[in-house]
């Protein structure tokens, strides 16, 4: 290619082999004046689970300069442990500084008042990956939102891999005798590793007396409270085998451990696994796949973003307007069903 006609080009594809993603960078000048060359005016990465769903075979390497302090392969200025060799970077879940929202409604298998505000939780993870893009870390920020339930329910997730690939989890908050932790901090007589967050919600807050926990707008206030969990691994671990956070979330039900709520087509733990809720009242687990109803309606709900939720005894329908048309069609229409639009909500049946 003649340089008469390299000045016209504005795009450049580049692989990341370190980070496992390809990067695409614009140039918004035009190239045979004044114009800088850098390609950074707009930059964009893709990513993709596994990383070989994506052939990078005829795209350039990203070459990175500059010292190594730690020798991982992984250059100082774009290693966020530039002196430990067993860690390279941080990944954020849903994205840096952003929280997604974990909604629960604790009356299954009945559907309940379907307000999904009997447990509230904002998450944020961080994956600590090495140069190899394996993670050896994982920590966790729950923050605990609303409770609109006497229910003393309790709020876990599992992941992928056996409890023995486990070094230890620090930061649950066990108060009551429904939960049994190993010696590595994962819960006992489990198959997958899970941990528990907390075991009783109202170990954590306490309730306004007469009230519940910020879902009725004539209650105090009560400011939410966080858990912070920390999990490191006996080996690193790939995120093919530990799934995609907030990986498998779950509440029990009342301090009863075998009564589980999970999202929509996730399965139970081993703890719940063969409970005879399956199947009764409005639960068509076994005709439409875990925790849903006949009409696909879930009993737990994840948002990539901080959820609005409905005011006590409010069904979600009553606030967001197409959430049984996003439902129903398992997420084929109205997948921004939460969002802040115009005709997409009802404000007034909102309490956050």
């Amino acid at each position: 290619i003649k340089w008469t006609e390299l000045v016209w080009l504005h795009t450049i594809l580049l692989y990341d082999e370190a980070r496992d993603l390809t990067v695409l960078g614009f140039e918004d000048t035009r190239r045979d004046g004044n114009c800088d060359n850098d390609f950074n005016d707009v930059l964009f990465y893709v990513t993709s689970n596994p990383a070989s769903a994506v052939s990078v075979s005829d795209v350039s390497q990203v070459t990175y300069t500059g010292d190594d302090s730690d020798g991982d392969g992984i250059s100082d200025p774009v290693d966020d442990y530039p002196n430990d060799d067993t860690r390279a970077y941080d990944n954020y879940f849903p994205a840096f500084n952003t929280f997604g929202s974990l909604a629960f409604e604790d009356l299954w298998p009945s559907q309940g008042d379907y307000d999904f505000n009997d447990l509230v939780v904002d998450y944020y993870f961080t994956e600590v990956v090495n140069a190899s893009n394996e993670i050896v870390e994982i920590k966790g920020d729950f923050v605990l939102k609303a409770t609109g339930a006497t229910y003393e329910n309790g709020f876990g997730f599992e992941l992928g891999i056996s409890p023995d690939q486990v070094i230890s989890i620090n930061g649950s908050q066990i108060v009551g005798s429904a939960v049994s932790l190993a010696e590595n901090g994962t819960e006992a007589n489990q198959a997958n590793a899970v941990c528990m967050v907390f075991d009783n919600v109202y170990g954590i807050v306490s309730r306004p007396p007469g009230f519940y926990v910020n879902t009725q707008t004539d209650a105090p206030y009560v400011v939410p409270d966080t858990v912070s969990i920390v999990i490191t691994f006996t080996q690193p671990q790939t995120s093919a085998a530990l799934g995609t956070p907030p990986y498998n979330p779950f509440i029990f039900v009342d301090q009863e451990r075998s009564r589980e709520v999970h999202l929509a087509g996730h399965p139970p733990t081993s703890l719940a696994t063969g409970s005879a809720y399956f199947g009764s009242a409005d639960d068509n687990s076994e005709g439409s796949g875990y925790y849903k109803t006949s009409n696909n309606l879930p009993w737990a709900l994840d948002i990539t973003e901080t959820l609005s939720y409905p005011i006590e005894r409010v069904t979600i329908d009553e606030a967001h307007n197409y959430f049984i048309g996003w439902a129903e069609t398992s997420g084929g229409n109205y997948a921004d069903w939460f969002k802040d639009k115009p005709g997409y909500r009802t404000s007034a049946n909102l309490y956050w």
